[in-house]
């Protein structure tokens, strides 16, 4: 385009060249145009020295060819006044007719005259090119950057686009002792609306937060997957819930105190340590580790200990006390005198109860031998009782701990005291007969303090045919005694033969003060005090 114009305006140039003498001539025929313009040489110009007729002519003809230059100017062109600019265009020679006197037009070639050369051509073009130069160096730069212009204004449309500031969360994740908690904060633009966010694909709630502003989400515990917007947020490990441990104390008689741990809510991923304080500075310790629902029972002993492990404490309000055993033996007595005899058995299977202040009755049963056991029996008041309904229906008390012969014995237990409460039955079916014979000193007929028993005295017992079934010989202390005897009658006599001489009779049952008496006896009778005092003076 730009070479276009350039060589439009050397059209236009080279037009006003030729036209403008024209002009001139048409004008003023008595301009004399002579020779031509050469262009091999344009630095270089050939002057003719005119002759003083043609200088005269010259100098009438020169203000009206001003005047005609003057006042043909060049109509104005949309173009800016500029000069030729350079072109690669190899400068050529114009012809100029030459104009004779008849106007006609010759072969040959002239020159311009100097002074129209001087004044049409010479001045104009040595100023317009330097003007026109600037001009052309700076204005189609300046056209071009118009023209470019609206590729710059495109920028701001599109800047606000590649430039805008995103939305960024950072997202911290944490575990705490409620779960895991997520802390949302917004490090970029701020939010142009409300956005819902999600845990575990659940939709948990809703916000908008402007540039930083932070959110907290608690999640619970596991791996809660968060979403939030374009955000996403899951632990990598699971947030589990902290142990919950709790204590709990017992006392037990069998074994003291036993302290029971137990974990209610989460695993423990460490060994814990306690230990437990006892009476005498003395110091158990240990350790221990729950997974969830799991529990340990720690046995403590008696007294008052104290349990620590951690937040952990515990201890009796009053003292765990050791127990007091109790036992005992139920034995077959045999001869009824409520003593247990070398060749007495023991009755097994018999039930015996302990029975607490509240009425609440610990049973036991007992071994072959007869024996039965409690076993620890804590401080307090107690009742023994023989269950009646496990004896055999043969035999019937004979003998108890409180001589009440009704086969219970209260018990008031201290602790770690040692207690043993015996009971005696003798079988039912047979009858017992006993009674003393003593050596009288004085006040006879009453067996005094000091007055010791007449050893070696024969007892005969008669059945009720007069008949002697059994003797038996007085003890050293002057006791004697039938037992396993059936209902019936019988008679007691004292062996005349066996007693020294001479004798006499102060006291027997009957009172007749002879050396017999009389007895009768129901199954299972006990008759005891069939006593005889002897006088003589031996």
């Amino acid at each position: 385009m730009q070479r276009q114009n350039q060589r439009a305006i050397i059209i236009i140039v080279i037009i006003c060249a030729v036209i403008i003498p024209l002009a001139l001539l048409s004008m003023n025929p008595n301009i004399n145009l002579r020779g031509s313009a050469v262009m091999d040489t344009p630095q270089e110009e050939t002057v003719e020295q005119p002759s003083p007729a043609d200088s005269a002519d010259a100098a009438d003809s020169q203000a009206p060819a001003e005047a005609a230059v003057a006042a043909t100017a060049i109509p104005p062109t949309p173009f800016p006044p500029t000069a030729i600019p350079p072109t690669d265009v190899p400068p050529t020679a114009t012809s100029v007719p030459e104009i004779g006197g008849t106007g006609m037009p010759t072969d040959t070639t002239s020159e311009l005259v100097v002074e129209a050369t001087e004044t049409l051509t010479a001045p104009p073009e040595t100023e317009a090119t330097e003007e026109a130069t600037a001009e052309f160096e700076t204005t189609p730069e300046a056209e071009l950057t118009a023209e470019a212009t609206p590729e710059a204004e495109l920028t701001p449309e599109i800047t606000p686009e590649a430039t805008d500031e995103p939305i960024v969360f950072d997202i911290v994740i944490t575990c705490t002792g409620s779960g895991t908690t997520f802390t949302v904060t917004n490090v970029g633009a701020d939010m142009a609306e409300t956005a819902a966010y999600s845990i575990d694909d659940v939709e948990a709630g809703q916000a908008m937060l402007l540039s930083g502003e932070s959110l907290t989400i608690d999640a619970g515990f596991g791996t809660p997957r968060l979403m939030f917007a374009d955000a996403e947020a899951q632990p990598e490990m699971p947030c589990l819930p902290p142990p919950d441990l709790a204590v709990t104390l017992e006392c037990a008689l069998e074994s003291g105190v036993t302290f029971t741990i137990a974990n209610i809510s989460g695993a423990m991923q460490a060994e814990q340590a306690y230990t437990i304080e006892q009476a005498g500075n003395e110091t158990v310790s240990g350790s221990f580790q729950l997974d969830e629902g799991e529990s340990i029972a720690i046995s403590a002993g008696y007294g008052d200990p104290t349990f620590v492990s951690g937040d952990l404490n515990a201890h009796l309000e009053t003292p765990c006390n050791a127990p007091a055993p109790v036992d005992g033996r139920i034995w077959l007595d045999s001869d009824g005198d409520g003593a247990i005899g070398v060749n007495e058995p023991g009755i097994s299977g018999v039930v015996v109860a302990l029975v607490n202040a509240d009425g609440y009755a610990f049973e036991t049963v007992t071994s072959d031998d007869g024996h039965y056991d409690f076993f620890p029996v804590g401080e307090g008041n107690y009742i023994i009782q023989v269950r009646a309904d496990s004896l055999s229906a043969e035999v019937q008390i004979s003998a108890d701990p409180d001589g009440e012969l009704d086969s219970s014995a209260a018990l008031d237990a201290a602790p770690s005291e040692n207690y043993t409460l015996n009971f005696g039955y003798h079988p039912l079916g047979t009858a017992i007969l006993s009674g003393m014979v003593w050596l009288e000193t004085g006040n006879f007929g009453t067996r005094d303090s000091g007055e010791s028993g007449l050893s070696g005295v024969a007892v005969q017992l008669l059945d009720a045919n007069g008949e002697v079934i059994a003797t038996v010989e007085v003890t050293a202390d002057g006791a004697y005694h039938f037992d396993e005897l059936s209902a019936g009658s019988y008679t007691l006599r004292l062996a005349a033969e066996t007693l020294p001489q001479p004798f006499g009779v102060t006291f027997n049952p009957d009172s007749l003060y002879d050396l017999e008496t009389p007895v009768t006896v129901t199954a299972g009778e006990i008759i005891d005090g069939i006593d005889f005092g002897i006088v003589g003076t031996f």
